[in-house]
C-alpha cells in the first residue's frame, strides 16, 4: 500500500519523502483532500516504503527564484544541512538583481558559486538550473 501511494502521488505531481519519523511533500498545488487523508491512514506503510524509495524521488528542486528562471537543485535526500538553505536564498536573491540588471549581481553570482562549492566538498550534489 506505502508504495503505491508514493506512485499515486506521483503521478499527479506530489513528491513524497521521508525525513526522520516524518512524511512531508512537495507540489505545485495542494494535494487533494482525499489523498492527504489516504496518507495519514497509511503513514507507517509509508515510512517503510520511503526508505526504499528515496533515490526514486531525486533530485529536489529546493529554490526557485522569483522569476522562476533560477533554481537550486540538489540530488540528495533531506535533512539538509543551513548551507543549502544559504545557498537557496542567494538563488533568489541573484534571480532578483538580474532581472533587474543590477551590477552587483556579479557579487551574488560569485557568493553562490562559493556556497555551491562548498555544499559539494561536503558531499552534496549541487547546482543551478534555469
Amino acid at each position: 500500500m506505502g508504495r503505491d501511494l508514493v506512485q499515486e502521488a506521483a503521478r499527479i505531481g506530489v513528491r513524497l519523502f521521508r525525513a526522520g519519523t516524518r512524511i512531508q511533500y512537495e507540489a505545485e498545488a495542494p494535494p487533494p483532500d482525499a489523498l492527504l487523508a489516504r496518507l495519514r491512514a497509511h503513514r507507517q506503510e509509508l515510512l517503510e516504503a520511503l526508505s526504499d524509495v528515496e533515490a526514486y524521488m531525486l533530485p529536489w528542486i529546493v529554490s526557485s527564484g522569483a522569476g522562476g528562471d533560477m533554481r537550486l537543485v540538489i540530488a540528495t535526500a533531506p535533512p539538509w544541512p543551513d548551507a543549502v538553505f544559504e545557498a537557496a536564498a542567494l538563488v533568489e536573491v541573484l534571480d532578483e538583481r538580474t532581472r533587474a540588471d543590477r551590477a552587483d549581481a556579479q557579487d551574488v553570482a560569485d557568493q553562490l558559486e562559493r556556497a555551491l562549492a562548498g555544499l559539494r566538498a561536503g558531499g552534496l550534489e549541487a547546482w543551478l538550473t534555469s
